[in-house]
């Protein structure tokens, strides 16, 4: 990959003097292409991260409960295979396999597999809403855990948010006694997740490896991981066996999960390749009020009153803990947007060149 000048100056549009109005015109119009892109790629995010939560509760809280570790494996070789299918044809030029990656990926891969698994059964046990309240416990786990291992800085508003969400998540559990088992998993996918981020952070480092080569090589050692384990518990023969059992609604949504798989997975790519991490953040707790709203009428789930006061303050501290990282970010990296391009990795706002690739 050729190195990049990513100067800030590079995002700062020149108004130029009266006898230049064309020049600025179309500075001005590039510019609202970048808004207009930065919309779309949020909207995909979104549209494909409500999709993959509605098709894992489907999923793993019916039939594909009997087989969970299959199901990840699916969606990991679909995943894989149209990475690969697009490097084939051109359309990517950094879906490729790498040794020296790999070998970086190996440890991280090993806690994401264990959230996969410990996320599906968790799903098999609680709600939509418990699920994605409670998962507003990780960005701030994940904050306080590198606060501690690398000296990130903390701002009050974000400790505030942090107690907020610690309170919402107890008052969620005390009152939604449904399931012992489902926030036993749901701890472990909360703990895992956390340890998945903190090893990347760990292992891959400043290393610049494109966002698409980190999504190809993960996705087979997760397939690498869990294959065996699935082995193990017979699922492959239970699928075999069991297929024209299934009901048509299954079958569907397990083929349609690994494709949304793959969508979010560019789609996240996009939303950092055009906005900024606070914004992603925002995104991400906004899709939350409609997945669970979608998720609840869905799948007719209920809750006690007071479950329910707990997760519309788990979703309102994720938007106080997102609106603190947000007013961290310089209002430049906020307005602009950066040109997209999935096969490069997004510098820090630090840097102001972009590393070979390995």
């Amino acid at each position: 990959m050729n190195t990049q000048e990513e100067g800030s100056h590079n995002n700062i549009i020149f108004v130029p003097p009266s006898g230049e109005e064309k020049t600025g015109s179309s500075s001005s119009v590039f510019r609202q292409l970048g808004k207009s892109e930065a919309v779309i790629s949020c909207l995909c995010y979104g549209l494909s991260s409500m999709s993959v939560t509605l098709m894992n509760k489907l999923i793993f809280s019916g039939e594909g409960k009997q087989f969970p570790i299959s199901c990840i494996v699916v969606q990991n070789a679909i995943s894989t295979l149209f990475l690969a299918l697009c490097t084939l044809l051109g359309l990517l030029s950094s879906a490729k396999l790498s040794l020296k990656l790999l070998r970086r990926l190996l440890f991280p891969q090993l806690f994401s597999s264990l959230y996969l698994y410990s996320n599906a059964k968790a799903f098999e046990y609680l709600t939509i809403p418990v699920v994605t309240s409670l998962k507003a416990l990780v960005p701030i786990c994940t904050k306080l855990l590198e606060r501690f291992l690398f000296g990130d800085v903390v701002s009050t508003l974000e400790y505030f948010s942090m107690i907020l969400i610690f309170l919402s998540s107890a008052v969620t559990a005390h009152f939604d006694v449904s399931s012992t088992k489902g926030y036993f998993w749901t701890g472990v996918s909360i703990v895992s997740n956390v340890l998945w981020l903190a090893s990347l952070r760990f292992f891959i480092g400043k290393a610049r490896y494109s966002n698409i080569a980190k999504a190809m090589n993960g996705n087979i050692l997760s397939f690498i991981v869990l294959t065996p384990f699935a082995w193990i518990q017979k699922e492959p023969q239970k699928i075999y066996s069991d297929w024209y059992q299934l009901s048509s609604l299954f079958k569907a949504s397990f083929t349609f999960s690994g494709v949304a798989v793959t969508v979010i997975q560019i789609s996240v790519f996009w939303v950092n390749a055009t906005t900024s991490g606070a914004t992603f953040s925002f995104v991400g707790n906004f899709i939350k009020v409609p997945t669970i709203i979608i998720g609840t009428i869905f799948f007719h789930e209920k809750l006690p009153f007071m479950a329910w006061v707990g997760v519309i303050m788990g979703i309102l501290s994720g938007f106080l803990f997102s609106l603190s990282k947000y007013l961290q970010v310089p209002i430049l990296m906020r307005t602009s947007s950066s040109n997209f391009n999935l096969d490069t990795h997004s510098p820090s706002p630090s840097s102001t060149k972009t590393e070979r690739s390995s």
